[in-house]
């Protein structure tokens, strides 16, 4: 769908014209709101490739529209010939390995990952300066959604579920309240079955042995 024709499509159910601008910004909170809760197709799919400026480095930044999801970390060599996936662990089983990074005191191919704080900390701290880390990785909707606006993401096959998201906010808004709970609850149930279906397998990656790394 397009913005004109979700916006005709709430105006169904709403019968307000004068709540234009309040529609898109609750359909951009909507979308935002699904996206936090389960990586859809649509925005999981960001690449980004960084490397470290200086030995003794463990960590780096990821978007600041980073929404808390990850499919997948690998690290390639200088040469970008061989490259191997990383394993995800959590903060507390990195910082088990790593109690003391400012030592310096392990180092090697880095092998392993976990995300805390926006930034992405590998292990063991890298031996080299020269490894690329490429990340993909799920990120929030930034771009302001209008009349105008060419595609609507997820109204493809999510529309209910954006139009219970988008009527709970703007009538909660309007202080609607009876009505906007039992939108809600319709924006519950139909995203719990969008959920099912795309929660994310960040996990289904597997660790391999590194060759020629």
């Amino acid at each position: 769908m397009n913005g004109e024709e979700f916006y005709q499509y709430i105006l169904k159910a709403l019968k307000r014209t004068d709540k234009e601008a309040e529609i898109f910004e609750a359909l951009k909170d909507t979308i935002n709101d699904m996206i936090m809760n389960s990586p859809f197709e649509e925005f999981k799919n960001e690449q980004i490739t960084k490397g470290i400026e200086e030995l003794g480095q463990y960590c780096f930044g990821l978007p600041v529209n980073f929404s808390g999801f990850i499919t997948n970390v690998t690290i390639a060599d200088e040469s970008k010939s061989s490259f191997a996936p990383l394993k995800k662990i959590s903060k507390q089983e990195w910082d088990n390995l790593l109690p003391n990074p400012q030592d310096n005191n392990i180092t090697g191919v880095p092998s392993h990952y976990c995300v805390f704080g926006n930034k992405l900390f590998i292990y063991p701290i890298p031996d080299k300066i020269t490894y690329d880390y490429t990340v993909c990785c799920g990120t929030f909707l930034t771009d302001t959604l209008t009349r105008q606006s060419d595609y609507i993401p997820l109204s493809d096959q999510y529309r209910e579920t954006l139009k219970y998201g988008v009527l709970f906010r703007v009538l909660a808004d309007l202080q609607d309240f009876e009505t906007a709970v039992n939108y809600q609850g319709l924006y519950v149930k139909f995203f719990e079955k969008a959920e099912s279906n795309n929660k994310a397998k960040s996990d289904s990656v597997q660790f391999v042995e590194y060759n020629d790394l």
